[in-house]
């Protein structure tokens, strides 16, 4: 048995290709390899007063977020969903 999907044939203009559908997913993965990685943390920086403003809105000023993080944060929480969301912005 044979398990190669390409049909044995001398005429390749009878094997489907998309040549428009390999470009767009080579820059997919360039941009998820190269781009992503660099246009986030830069993002980030660029847009962070508004991302500030948007905390303190939601969660309050700096006295509530200390007291917020005193009484919900715990070493565990430290370790691991800090350092996760840290990996994840980027900074």
């Amino acid at each position: 048995l044979e398990s190669c999907p390409v049909p044995e044939t001398d005429d390749y203009a009878l094997v489907p290709q998309d040549p428009v559908g390999e470009q767009l997913l080579d820059l997919f993965k360039v941009a998820a390899i190269f781009i992503l990685p660099l246009a986030g943390p830069l993002g980030a920086f660029a847009l962070w007063p508004s991302i500030l403003l948007v905390v303190h809105s939601v969660l309050g000023e700096e006295k509530s977020l200390l007291e917020l993080t005193q009484m919900t944060l715990n070493p565990t929480t430290n370790g691991i969903v800090v350092a996760s969301l840290a990996t994840a912005l980027g900074t």
